[in-house]
């Protein structure tokens, strides 16, 4: 199916997963929109988008989430950005995470240099300590992409990014990655299948219905590309446990069995307007 999205009745009447919210089109020349403009139409449905995500992840115990899109220039830079800042505008600890270790934009906006990032903890030349830095906004700290990788894919596949995770689960209260499109390279998705939500973006007048295809056909193939990446083909679980939202076998969200376990499509869907 050929034909661009106009509208959010395009993408509700062919999704199959759940719409969790739709965000209007910035006309501010500014990143930290959230911040400059409280009371804009914009800052409201980011605030919209916010409370639903709050909510799911609070529903099942969750931390992480992964700002995801199948092509370039459908906001996750400033969807990221704008949900962390709003999240810490909670006082909560937030930690945003550059991971598009091909091209990179976090570290610009927040004017900080690209270096001692994610590609040097995973390369095993930095510890954690040296890579988290604090920003200039209270409650945010950030990762930055670190050095340039045309190797990322295999970088995120040498397992140290789910040690990174989890360790970085026990000192904030919500991590934020900003992931590589997923309709490039394969990163997203190694990424994503850390995450306790993946939300995807569909970008109005940009993005084709082909996405929204993409999406309903390969949605546990891209929350679950983690099995191909690391090659972790084994036997059956046998703990039952879900891999994405941490229930067990009375997962609430149409879990499926896998090769390594169990992992259900906890997917997130917003259209940009």
């Amino acid at each position: 199916m050929m034909g661009v999205i106009k509208d959010t009745a395009d993408v509700t009447s062919r999704l199959d997963v759940e719409l969790v919210g739709s965000v209007v089109t910035s006309t501010h020349k500014t990143e930290k929109a959230v911040i400059d403009f409280p009371r804009s139409a914009l800052t409201e449905s980011l605030r919209g988008l916010r409370i639903n995500l709050d909510h799911f992840l609070n529903k099942v115990n969750g931390k992480v989430i992964a700002v995801q899109a199948l092509i370039p220039g459908a906001g996750k830079s400033f969807v990221s950005f704008n949900l962390a800042l709003m999240f810490a505008q909670l006082k909560k600890n937030v930690l945003l995470i550059d991971g598009d270790m091909r091209k990179p934009k976090l570290h610009k906006v927040l004017g900080v240099s690209l270096d001692n990032g994610l590609s040097e903890y995973l390369k095993g030349e930095r510890p954690l300590e040296k890579i988290v830095r604090s920003s200039q906004f209270p409650h945010m700290s950030f990762i930055s992409a670190g050095e340039l990788q045309a190797d990322s894919s295999e970088l995120l596949s040498n397992g140290q990014i789910q040690l990174l995770i989890n360790t970085l689960k026990e000192k904030f209260d919500y991590i934020i990655v900003d992931n590589s499109p997923i309709g490039i390279i394969h990163d997203s998705g190694i990424i994503g299948a850390q995450a306790d939500a993946n939300l995807f973006l569909l970008r109005m007048n940009v993005s084709e219905f082909d996405e929204i295809n993409e999406i309903n056909k390969n949605k546990e193939v891209l929350l679950s590309s983690l099995d191909k990446q690391l090659n972790l083909r084994k036997k059956k679980s046998q703990n039952k446990r879900c891999l994405s939202c941490e229930h067990f076998e009375d997962c609430n969200f149409g879990m499926e069995v896998f090769d390594y376990g169990i992992i259900c499509p906890a997917f997130r869907i917003v259209p940009i307007n």
